[in-house]
């Protein structure tokens, strides 16, 4: 007999970024067209190539003893959450942990080094300060794609009966190694990203957190949050090729795009159809 997986909803949703304290002020920024990209001024940039990114102003002034940037932002978002129930499962997927270290050692503060942030660390962390067990949980450490495959772990978590709540969080800020890895790479523009413009030239880095929580339907409803929007479908692949690099040929990323939307129940008939149409 085959158990019917069940309905993981979208229970709240929070994040923090250059363009607003809040996940609603941040669309509201998006949709007013405004940018944070900008001078850089956390480090010196003299001697690279490029000198802009969306930083958050005062961001030292989130933090409290004992935590680095990247904890306190991803703690300052979690907190926005509106209900996290005791046995809430949580999912770090931050990525660079030690990077704030060394850069404050490269500044003349050799003592933070002492400091371990791996990704357990920040979990265990940011558990401990939301009232969550810090020994109930995981971290995602896939690059790129760690807050994509930490959503997709914990709808599956739901799905399957395993856990009823899962918190998904992330934090991220503009460091020196990092901005110096991208820059070198020649990866930044020198003005601002534009994602879907023919004449784009490069990304933007930025500070930035945000936290998602899922749940089953009957778990947010008995805790009176939302139930009404559904994460249906998604897929990971890991065609082992290369440690950056997908298969030339696209077979892991074909793999997920079929996946995905055959676990939502998608038609693969019926898309075709609506692309012959169009």
């Amino acid at each position: 007999m085959t158990t019917r997986a069940r309905a993981v909803v979208l229970a709240d949703a929070a994040a923090i970024t250059a363009l607003g304290a809040s996940l609603d002020e941040t669309w509201e920024a998006l949709l007013a067209s405004r940018s944070a990209v900008a001078p850089v001024t956390r480090f010196s940039t003299k001697r690279l190539a490029h000198h802009v990114a969306a930083c958050i102003a005062d961001l030292d002034l989130l933090r409290r003893p004992g935590e680095n940037r990247t904890l306190a932002l991803a703690r300052a978002a979690a907190r926005q959450i509106r209900t996290l129930p005791a046995g809430t499962f949580l999912i770090w997927t931050g990525l660079k942990g030690n990077a704030e270290s060394l850069d404050e050692a490269q500044g003349g503060a050799p003592e933070a080094l002492a400091e371990p942030w791996r990704a357990r660390h920040y979990r265990a962390r940011l558990a401990a300060a939301l009232g969550l067990d810090p020994e109930d949980g995981m971290e995602v450490s896939a690059a790129c794609a760690s807050s994509t495959v930490g959503l997709a772990l914990g709808a599956g978590l739901i799905a399957s009966g395993e856990r009823d709540r899962v918190l998904v969080c992330a934090a991220d800020i503009v460091s020196r190694f990092a901005f110096l890895g991208f820059s070198v790479l020649q990866a930044l523009t020198p003005s601002a990203c534009r994602p879907f413009d023919m004449a784009r030239d490069g990304l933007s880095l930025g500070d930035g957190a945000a936290a998602v929580l899922l749940a089953s339907e009957e778990a947010a409803r008995d805790h009176g949050l939302p139930a009404d929007v559904r994460l249906a479908g998604w897929a990971v692949s890991n065609d082992a090729t290369h440690i950056t690099g997908p298969a030339a040929d696209g077979r892991g990323l074909a793999r997920a795009m079929r996946a995905a939307p055959s676990r939502a129940g998608c038609s693969s008939t019926r898309r075709r159809t609506v692309l012959a149409a169009v």
